[in-house]
């Protein structure tokens, strides 16, 4: 049956969900309320213990002992609305947590961080127009990633990590069987799996008000083990199922793409920094989608398969500035756009992407050994038209996202 055909639904669609809101493509850079405060321009400064995940160099600039966590609460809105002018919405809510820790020894520095590089979810109507290619979803990464940085030189800073990843996803979507005189039936998947990589960077300071910054996190590939499931099958495809229900095991794996941020810092005057950033993420790796489940189907079409992809590597560029207002106050803004890595063949409601500008504010405090830091970020994408064998429509997306980092010196 035609509709089976696309039932299979491996654990890397449950990476495709729509609604990242400060990344194209399904990563998360929501990582320090500082670097948020600034859109994330934040490579060459990195002077606070998320440098691990920004720029691992900058662990040598710092002097002191310290540990910084937060939070992020993402926010993402789409509507869709099909030729016919039918409409759907979708709000979720992800929260992104972080964790860093940084120990400086003479002129080595130690660190160590936990993050979600990755994820979001989504919450699609079950009735609505998009529900044979999504309705729940859910994913989970949670990264570790210790790290070690050097002063080689007064003007040199260099750095490295090692990433252990480690993913969970969930995700549910609804199954036309009209044609075989039932109702929807509800598919649904679940498995995790891990894949290892590692982050390097380089700081230079060719003087006292200037830095660039170059950092590199390389591509993790993660194995994916679980089990897809079909519930309320037709009672005329149930002899084919062997009843109601069916489940099986599933595999795939995913190559999480690798980036590459330059980026130039420069104090301006004495209470002003501003900050120019590059970054490439390499979202060409992600060309087709392959399934493999244990127990095939064959005459219901439920069988192993290969979906073409065909991601595009992308750019983004942003600029952030602080100020120091008073003593102990920082005020942060910044601007970011980045095109997005869909092309429009395989444009769907899991994710659908498009180029999007991002507007950022934030507020510091620092005192003698607290810092607390709190930063909000719009992203506004633009409106994107898919026509297509997927899913033909238009979709408008935009999304709030919001956090708190606290710091502390010892």
């Amino acid at each position: 049956m035609p509709a089976l055909k696309n039932l299979p639904f491996a654990l890397l669609l449950l990476l495709m969900l729509p609604g990242t809101v400060n990344a194209s493509g399904f990563k998360v850079d929501q990582q320090g309320a500082k670097a948020l405060g600034m859109a994330n321009a934040y490579a060459a400064t990195a002077d606070d213990p998320s440098a691990i995940y920004f720029n691992p160099a900058g662990l040598a600039g710092q002097r002191d002992p310290a540990l910084y966590l937060g939070a992020f609460a993402l926010v993402p809105s789409t509507e869709f609305r099909d030729p016919s002018g039918a409409e759907v919405e979708m709000d979720e809510l992800f929260v992104a947590p972080h964790f860093y820790l940084v120990y400086p020894y003479r002129n080595i520095s130690f660190g160590f961080g936990v993050y979600a590089p990755f994820g979001l979810g989504t919450n699609w109507s079950e009735t609505g127009v998009a529900r044979y290619q999504a309705t729940e979803s859910e994913i989970d990464t949670l990264n570790i990633n210790p790290a070690i940085a050097m002063r080689v030189r007064p003007w040199l800073l260099v750095g490295a990590g090692v990433d252990y990843m480690r993913s969970s996803a969930t995700l549910e979507k609804m199954v036309d069987q009209s044609l075989a005189g039932g109702t929807d039936a509800k598919s649904s998947l679940e498995g995790d799996g891990y894949g290892w990589g590692y982050n390097a960077g380089v700081i230079i300071i060719p003087a006292e008000s200037f830095r660039l910054g170059v950092s590199y996190r390389s591509a993790i590939d993660v194995d994916f083990n679980g089990s897809a499931s079909l519930d309320n099958i037709a009672p005329a495809l149930q002899p084919l199922f062997g009843g109601a229900s069916f489940r099986t095991n599933a595999r795939t794996s995913i190559e999480f793409p690798a980036t590459l941020i330059i980026g130039a810092a420069y104090e301006a005057t004495e209470n002003t920094t501003v900050e120019l950033d590059f970054e490439r993420t390499y979202w060409s790796s992600y060309e087709s989608l392959d399934i493999d489940l244990d127990n095939e189907v064959q005459p219901a079409g439920f069988t192993d398969t290969s979906e073409p992809k065909d991601w595009r590597d992308i750019w983004a560029v942003r600029a952030g500035v602080e100020y120091r207002a008073a003593e102990r106050i920082s005020l942060r803004g910044g601007y970011a756009f980045q095109n997005n890595p869909v092309p429009d063949h395989t444009l769907e409601p899991r994710l659908p992407d498009s180029d999007q500008h991002n507007i950022s504010f934030g507020i510091g405090y620092n005192a003698s050994n607290l810092v607390i830091d709190a930063a909000y970020m719009f992203a506004y994408f633009e409106d994107r038209e898919a026509e297509n064998s997927i899913l033909s429509g238009e979709y408008s997306t935009s999304g709030h996202s919001a956090g708190l980092s606290i710091g502390y010196r010892f």
